[in-house]
């Protein structure tokens, strides 16, 4: 029972950081598809969770702290400009389980202004979605390969 937990946790606790690594993760330890799944998803919810209410003091704390030259417009921040105006919340969502990290994706979508509650929606629904395609993609994977 305490091997269980151990995994449940382990999983848990890498998906607030990088979600990508939770289901390999669960998935490699002996989880199901739907374990590792929703395991996943929980661990990216905390983080949005978090830092959408926490995430206007962290993102000031951080440009205050580490990023005292930034330019205002840099080639990197049109792109990120130009990509929020065109996908929005949606788009960022859809990308935040496999480009960025839960707090990253979380960040942006702060600094950009959207509402938490539209951060909330829109990454639980991306996050469930990829949760299971890449448990169910790397469980296939796993067995192909044993």
């Amino acid at each position: 029972m305490g091997e269980r937990i151990f995994k449940y946790c382990t999983v848990f606790l890498v998906s607030m950081f990088k979600f990508v690594i939770g289901p390999t993760t669960g998935i490699f330890s002996g989880l199901t598809i739907v374990e590792s799944a929703l395991l996943t998803t929980l661990g990216m919810m905390t983080s949005v969770f978090l830092f959408s209410f926490g995430g206007t003091a962290v993102r000031d704390w951080w440009f205050t702290t580490f990023r005292h030259d930034r330019k205002l417009f840099s080639p990197r921040n049109r792109k990120v400009v130009k990509f929020w105006i065109r996908y929005g919340i949606k788009g960022l969502a859809l990308l935040t389980p496999i480009v960025f990290s839960p707090i990253v994706g979380t960040l942006l979508a702060i600094s950009f202004g959207e509402e938490k509650s539209r951060i909330f929606r829109f990454m639980l629904i991306s996050s469930l979605f990829w949760g299971f395609v890449l448990s169910g993609s790397i469980w296939l994977i796993h067995n192909v390969i044993s």
